[in-house]
């Protein structure tokens, strides 16, 4: 008798062991599912704006409002996505456990990029920049971290957590190309950054120096190889 109580009891505690691990499970599944469909409805209200930019691209392209607006869109999705994971940081390559090595990698491309603007430039009817280029130099970094948080952070990082990488370094650097659609000279340049801003990502996510790169070039693209001032387009 006591012999069968003893196989009952065990039986019973197997069955609630097994009941509680089942449900934690399927807990697990329901949430992996929910996170699956956030991100892809995010990626997918992304790509929207995204449209959106390159149809009215010159209407709003360097225009004040929509720079500011972007930064402070950027700031506030971010502490959101903080509040609820304050990992998430890590995730979205605002660290500086690997900075060294981040730095390093945009370095492949700064240094020779910023070599080959200025040997082509004699060659261009551009004028010589303004003295307030040297300004730029330092303000456009802002900008070009907001576009690798936008790129890297919240679209990048979104695909790599549904698995699609590595095909996901040449996706998001389509979608960066296609922003620089209404501007061909701008093409092949917006296609090499892309292609190496989301493989470093890929690689060493981190986008503090991958945006101070992005900044700084883009700011000598612009007054140097296309002649253009964009503060002047700024207001």
């Amino acid at each position: 008798m006591k012999f069968h109580q003893w196989n009952k009891t065990i039986a019973n505690l197997w069955s609630a062991q097994h009941n509680h691990l089942a449900g934690k499970l399927n807990s697990m599944q329901a949430r992996d599912h929910m996170n699956i469909k956030k991100d892809l409805i995010e990626i997918l209200i992304f790509l929207v704006f995204v449209v959106l930019y390159v149809i009215f691209q010159k209407e709003i392209s360097g225009k004040y409002y929509f720079i500011i607006p972007a930064i402070i869109l950027c700031g506030l999705s971010l502490r959101w996505d903080y509040r609820a994971d304050n990992h998430i940081l890590k995730t979205y390559g605002i660290r500086t456990d690997n900075l060294k090595e981040a730095t390093r990698r945009s370095g492949v491309l700064f240094g020779p990029m910023a070599i080959a603007i200025l040997v082509i430039f004699p060659f261009t009817d551009n004028p010589r920049p303004p003295p307030y280029f040297y300004f730029t130099i330092f303000l456009d970094p802002i900008w070009g971290l907001t576009q690798q948080f936008m790129f890297q952070s919240f679209f990048h990082s979104r695909l790599l957590k549904l698995g699609v990488a590595p095909w996901s370094i040449f996706i998001c650097a389509l979608v960066f190309t296609f922003v620089h659609l209404n501007s061909e000279k701008l093409l092949s340049f917006a296609l090499i950054g892309g292609v190496f801003f989301s493989y470093s990502f890929y690689r060493c996510p981190n986008i503090l120096p991958l945006g101070i790169a992005h900044g700084i070039l883009g700011a000598m693209v612009y007054y140097l190889l296309l002649g253009k001032d964009p503060l002047k387009h700024f207001f």
